[in-house]
């Protein structure tokens, strides 16, 4: 029997440490290697993230909703008689002394017919309706409501009411810019009319 002779172990290879400028290479590096870190650091910060990590949006509100059709008017319905342009007008105040009064543009003296919709009797302030034109303007009227009689005359609505479907021709008097068209009646919880 052979016994095979030892392998002898390799010699160790001497390895020369590289010299150093007075330290300045391993400071540069260093130095470029922050460089490049906060280089790379500075374009993921200004990136957006992935499309999967994106949150959708939520509206922080409830949204808005689509407007709704045309609602019958709920308090009254107006229908336009007519109406009668003039500058000046006989005003009485509460004593019962009348003056003339001259308007600061032009009086529409409107006349429609109001009915109630509602199921209990209701009565008209002037604060429940108001006249827009064609520039946008709304008017509003220092007058009161008036119910217009047979043989054309009128007289204060005031506080009286309109029976449930009931249907009154009334008339109120708005103070309007001499130049205003397109003239439309509003009512607050009714419907709107065109005043031509």
């Amino acid at each position: 029997m052979s016994v095979a002779a030892p392998v002898p172990e390799p010699a160790p290879v001497p390895i020369k440490k590289a010299k150093r400028a007075n330290g300045c290479v391993p400071a540069v590096a260093g130095i470029l290697g922050i460089g490049i870190f906060l280089a790379l650091l500075a374009l993921k910060i200004g990136t957006a993230p992935p499309a999967s990590t994106v949150a959708p949006v939520r509206p922080t509100t409830a949204p808005t909703p689509a407007p709704s059709p045309t609602v019958a008017p709920t308090a009254g319905a107006l229908t336009f008689d007519r109406v009668e342009t003039s500058t000046e007008r006989i005003v009485t105040n509460e004593a019962g002394v009348a003056r003339m009064q001259t308007a600061t543009g032009k009086f529409q003296q409107v006349f429609f017919r109001l009915q109630n919709k509602q199921t209990a009797s209701a009565s008209v302030p002037s604060s429940t309706l108001t006249l827009t034109d064609a520039k946008g303007r709304t008017y509003t009227s220092d007058f009161e409501v008036r119910q217009v009689q047979a043989g054309g005359v009128s007289s204060a609505f005031g506080k009286a009411s309109i029976a449930p479907g009931a249907s009154v021709l009334l008339n109120l008097t708005f103070d309007v810019a001499p130049d205003a068209t397109g003239l439309v009646l509003h009512m607050k919880d009714g419907n709107d009319v065109e005043v031509h």
